[in-house]
């Protein structure tokens, strides 16, 4: 797994994962660059996982615990770029009620520059 950081004009963060997020180190790893790095100062953040495989239940929890902290902090959280299983699982699990999906980081960060 690895996740890129990459801060637009705007100020949007967008946090791009790709390979697997499971229970463990990999989850630990993106609380972290979400949490601590992005979120901190309750900036406007984009979780993009076009990249992204396969997730457990451990990464829909690790998303809701940073959709949690962002949103405290006083910043947003969206999720761009979903498909297949990770679409599926994370609708199934109706995060998609709660935190803003979009179909690419780039409509998540114009969304969230407004």
């Amino acid at each position: 797994m690895e996740i890129r950081k990459n801060v637009l004009q705007s100020g949007v963060v967008v946090m791009e994962v790709t390979g697997r997020v499971c229970m463990g180190e990999e989850c630990r790893k993106v609380e972290e660059a979400l949490c601590v790095f992005a979120g901190a100062q309750g900036g406007k953040v984009v979780l993009d996982l076009h990249g992204v495989n396969h997730i457990d239940s451990s990464a829909i929890g690790t998303f809701v615990r940073c959709f949690t902290r962002i949103k405290n902090a006083g910043g947003t959280l969206c999720i761009a770029g979903t498909a297949g299983m990770v679409d599926k699982a994370l609708r199934m699990a109706h995060l998609d009620r709660v935190i803003g999906f979009h179909a690419s980081a780039n409509a998540a960060a114009d969304s969230l520059a407004k």
